[in-house]
């Protein structure tokens, strides 16, 4: 029997991390007008309409037929459901099988889907990853891959909003492409040992400002005086003094116990 998690908007599984193993996500194309379609909502022609215009504009227009008429957004929403149970029933997914459910993507372990086809509703195969870790207290998903014959490497955060992630380039993002790229290469031992060094100079405020915009959807500075907490957009070197480290200590952390975990597996 297929597992019943299809009928969640939102779900993860209880694994903190997975390093060199196939994730597949899985996503409706074009989620809203297929969906619309499907169940009457959209005519022929505003379906052939929105096939062919630019994302953002569909993604506006059928905004504000949200807006005018509520009851679309429940149609829509037990369309992108019953959608995901064809696709569940039709793979025979296990709950084993599933990593994470946001809405219309699915992240399955290690499994491929067969069938992906339900009328016009095509659940895609977007993206696969080789490793996944929970961060912050669940609250964001990072999803790696690193291709060994390209030697090319991805990473997506679910949970962190792309103008905000931007923020990170170059800096706290890069640290855990290191990380991610160190574990399935390198190992434990010099896995542990990269986070260990990058704690000590995280915790000596020896590296670049931006390294301490706190890892989240706000990405601001947290800067503590005698009275409050101020957060702030950008910061000055000698601000480093009076900063709140905690959020991206906690990741930092979590890591550092994730791949821990590992060494005291096998001892």
């Amino acid at each position: 029997m297929s597992s019943k998690l299809y009928k969640h908007i939102r779900y993860k599984a209880e694994i903190p991390f997975i390093i060199s193993q196939l994730i597949r996500e899985y996503d409706i194309s074009k989620a809203n007008i297929n969906i619309l379609f499907k169940y009457g909502i959209l005519s022929e022609s505003q379906y052939q309409y929105f096939l062919k215009c630019p994302r953002m504009e569909r993604q506006i227009t059928i905004g504000k037929m949200e807006k005018n008429n509520p009851k679309i957004i429940k149609i829509k929403q037990q369309g992108i459901e019953e959608s995901r149970k064809l696709f569940f029933e039709a793979n025979d997914i296990s709950d084993t099988d599933v990593l994470s459910i946001r809405n219309d993507a699915i992240f399955l372990i290690n499994k491929t889907a067969k069938i992906t086809k339900f009328e016009n509703i095509e659940f895609l195969n977007n993206n696969t990853f080789s490793s996944f870790y929970s961060l912050d207290h669940k609250d964001l998903e990072a999803y790696y891959m690193y291709d060994s014959f390209s030697q090319k490497e991805k990473i997506t955060i679910k949970g962190m909003k792309p103008e905000e992630l931007v923020k990170h380039e170059n800096f706290f993002l890069d640290f855990l492409l290191a990380v991610f790229q160190s574990a399935e290469l390198e190992g434990v031992e010099e896995t542990i040992k990269l986070i260990a060094s990058f704690n000590q100079l995280y915790v000596g405020l020896e590296l670049d400002v931006e390294y301490y915009r706190n890892f989240d959807n706000m990405s601001r500075y947290i800067i503590n005086t005698k009275n409050h907490s101020n957060y702030l957009p950008y910061i000055e070197r000698d601000d480093l003094k009076h900063i709140n480290t905690i959020c991206n200590l906690n990741i930092i952390r979590e890591l550092w116990g994730y791949i821990g975990s590992i060494k005291f597996r096998y001892k």
